[in-house]
């Protein structure tokens, strides 16, 4: 299955740090749910523009009884309350 995120912050949030944050947490939750998340691949856009998201996370997951054991990970629960105040729009796609 494949699980797409995209994610819009405020203003001037999303720095370097952040992002290295972001990817850094998806790629610890790839290796702590080996036989859940295939693959996690965080993207940050190159374009601004103001209908353009921010970041998309591209995951592969095992099936669809695998995206409630991702989400509700500690790792994935952490970067969330991190990030959560921060997002103006978030948009997900599965299939």
């Amino acid at each position: 299955m494949k699980h797409f995120v995209l994610l819009k912050f405020e203003p001037s949030y999303l720095t370097e740090e952040i992002y290295l944050e972001i990817e850094t947490a998806f790629a610890e939750l790839k290796k702590a749910l080996p036989d859940d998340v295939l693959a996690a691949i965080v993207h940050k856009n190159i374009i601004v523009r103001e209908s353009n998201m921010d970041i998309m996370i591209e995951m592969e997951l095992k099936s669809s009884a695998s995206l409630p054991t991702y989400l509700n990970h500690p790792i994935h629960q952490a970067i969330g309350a991190k990030t959560n105040p921060h997002i103006t729009n978030r948009v997900s796609f599965d299939y």
